[in-house]
């Protein structure tokens, strides 16, 4: 297994974070020490190039599907003692892969299910330097296959005001990616929708954006729509409050998730995720550490 995760801070010197994998009786299957820094409050550690466990043995290898416990754990040889950072269940599973050949019958790709994303989505000003001043509206979505022929549209009061489809209203960009090894169905990619020509404040002294949208003077609701392929794959809503500010959900916050993007829930149409397990979420979000407070559509 490989992975790659984010560690607010404060980190002190000396630390090692650590990953540790185990099978279904609770015993130890594998422990792998991860990339570690020394990072103060207010800062984060991001472990995730290469993915932690990335040069792991192939004897270490199982072929094993299934619910699978793992456990972030930050441990320091100089203070002394170990704490866990988080604990959680993945839920392992195969696809078969290469020619439909007698040869290939046994011929396995190994992934996890992460169907659990799929409802649950984020608006936010993007964290970026160049956006301090005057910040459009961004929005992640997660989708599973596909996404070259996806575009997002934003509307207000029933009328389209932005969209990712033209280059001068808005732009499409990867986050994530978590895909298997060998070409598959089973690719969940989060993809986030920057909205050029909407803004969510103007800092600035000159405006240098006077055709924007000004989400920040018309609250109310907005609704963002996802096609892929031209039909319909994603609908989402959210709302600007009186104070001219994302309204906050509070999500994020009650679950500790530490991050400024407000959670949304996202609606999920088409006939390319008809099959995608609508429940996940209840259970399985965050591996295993579902979110209180949400539900999906």
């Amino acid at each position: 297994p490989r992975i790659s995760f984010r560690v607010n801070g404060p980190i002190p010197q000396g630390s090692q974070l650590e990953v540790e994998y185990f099978l279904p009786d609770s015993k130890s299957w594998v422990k792998v020490d991860c990339d570690t820094g020394e990072v103060g409050q207010g800062e984060f550690w991001q472990v995730g190039n290469p993915p932690c466990g990335n040069n792991m043995e192939d004897e270490k290898g199982i072929n094993y599907t299934g619910l699978m416990a793992f456990r972030i754990s930050l441990r320091n040889e100089l203070q002394g003692g170990s704490k866990t950072l988080f604990s959680g269940k993945m839920n392992i599973k195969k696809v078969r892969v290469g020619p439909d050949l007698p040869a290939n019958r046994n011929h396995f790709d190994y992934y996890i299910d992460h169907d659990w994303n799929l409802p649950i989505g984020y608006v936010y000003a993007p964290e970026d330097a160049e956006y301090a001043e005057a910040a459009p509206l961004a929005a992640s979505l997660w989708f599973r296959g596909d996404t070259s022929k996806v575009a997002a549209y934003l509307f207000y009061k029933g009328k389209e005001i932005s969209n990712t489809a033209v280059s001068s209203k808005g732009t499409m960009l990867q986050e994530v990616d978590n895909q298997t090894f060998e070409a598959s169905p089973y690719i969940w990619r989060r993809m986030r929708f920057v909205f050029f020509n909407t803004l969510l404040f103007n800092r600035e002294e000159a405006d240098s954006h006077p055709e924007a949208f000004r989400l920040d003077r018309n609250p109310g609701e907005y609704e963002i729509k996802v096609l892929r392929g031209g039909k319909l794959v994603r609908t989402a809503k959210f709302q600007i409050g009186a104070d001219g500010k994302l309204f906050d959900t509070r999500v994020a916050a009650g679950n500790n998730l530490g991050t400024s993007r407000i959670i949304i829930p996202v609606e999920v149409l088409g006939n390319e995720d008809a099959d995608y397990d609508r429940t996940a979420w209840k259970t399985m979000a965050f591996y295993g550490d579902p979110l209180s407070g949400f539900t999906a559509p």
